[in-house]
């Protein structure tokens, strides 16, 4: 099995930071409902990732944006059917958030790998 770098669990699905892609698990009813199941994305096919806090009372998104799908601004019902779109609650934003910094790390990390630029080591005095 492999291992999960970052995971939140949201209203709508579970997102998962696997070492080159996102995972998006929809287990039980919420595959049903949404009409997706479960989905991966590797990060070089990620075009961009999309965030909207959560309220008290209004749910928080977070969609990954695959290349050549259009971003928002799409309707909020078109939202839950958009396979690689996950609904969270308030409580469960902390978890997203941390998810989407890891994406986005592990995006910048590739990109630079991909055009020659290594980190260079912090240097010692």
């Amino acid at each position: 099995m492999e291992e999960v770098a970052q995971e939140a669990i949201g209203h709508s699905g579970h997102v998962q930071v696997l070492g080159d892609r996102v995972r998006i698990l929809r287990p039980g009813v919420m595959a049903g409902l949404s009409g997706n199941g479960d989905r991966e994305l590797p990060f070089d096919q990620i075009q961009q990732v999309e965030f909207r806090d959560a309220g008290r009372h209004v749910n928080g998104w977070v969609r990954f944006v695959a290349k050549g799908d259009r971003p928002t601004p799409i309707s909020t019902s078109h939202l839950v059917m958009d396979p690689y779109t996950v609904f969270f609650t308030y409580s469960q934003e902390s978890d997203f958030k941390a998810v989407v910094a890891e994406v986005e790390r592990r995006r910048e990390a590739r990109a630079r790998l991909a055009n020659g630029v290594v980190q260079e080591p912090p240097s010692s005095y």
